[in-house]
């Protein structure tokens, strides 16, 4: 499988720092953050102690795995790997769906969110067959291991799609007016999993040439 997806990374124009670009996001979120915390803090007592780990922990979350790229899409990465996998990232951005629709957070969040779907239907159309992509390009280039250009890890893995295709049903369910209904590439990449699906449905049956590793 070959699929050729440089057309759908933008790069930074004037700024190829990595750390000032997320220094400026994390400024941009500062105020939703503050916003929906201070609201969901003022909901009970009780959970004072809940909100204390959840300041502390699942904003950091947010604000240091997550930049905005030019483009308008959201690259996230898992914890300290500067890769985003489409599994971790729908689970990572997944409890924020409850808070963008929240009108203290909804401004920042929501196109957060959004941004990332996004970024994660770019992608799955550089190589539907592999979990994690990076966008830094041929970084991790391994040829045996199907690794090079955009792709971070090229194991295929079901539950990579199944990841999209919950992040992508939650997100319209939260805002049924999103436009990312209307957006191609998330229409073509979703396409293109339940084609994926359906051909290694029958690998046994050489309906695949697909092999992890090579």
């Amino acid at each position: 499988h070959a699929y050729v997806g440089s057309r759908f990374i933008t790069r930074d124009s004037g700024d190829s720092s990595g750390s000032s670009r997320r220094d400026r996001h994390r400024l941009a979120l500062a105020p939703a953050i503050k916003n929906a915390t201070d609201v969901l803090s003022r909901s009970s007592a009780a959970v004072q102690a809940a909100m204390d780990f959840y300041q502390e922990n699942m904003w950091m979350t947010l604000v240091s795995c997550t930049t905005k790229l030019d483009d308008g899409t959201t690259y996230v990465i898992t914890g300290d790997i500067n890769a985003m996998w489409i599994r971790d990232s729908a689970a990572q951005l997944n409890p924020y769906i409850s808070l963008a629709q929240m009108k203290e957070g909804a401004p920042l969040l929501r196109p957060l969110l959004e941004g990332a779907l996004r970024r994660q239907a770019q992608f799955i159309l550089t190589d539907p067959y592999a979990n994690a992509y990076t966008i830094d390009f041929d970084s991790a280039k391994n040829t045996r291991l199907n690794r090079g250009a955009f792709v971070f890890t090229g194991n295929y893995e079901m539950d990579s799609g199944a990841y999209y295709f919950r992040f992508l049903r939650r997100l319209t369910e939260a805002f049924p007016k999103t436009e990312v209904l209307q957006d191609k590439t998330v229409h073509q990449a979703a396409r293109m999993m339940v084609a994926l699906y359906r051909q290694e449905r029958d690998h046994c049956l050489h309906a695949s040439k697909y092999v992890y590793p090579r």
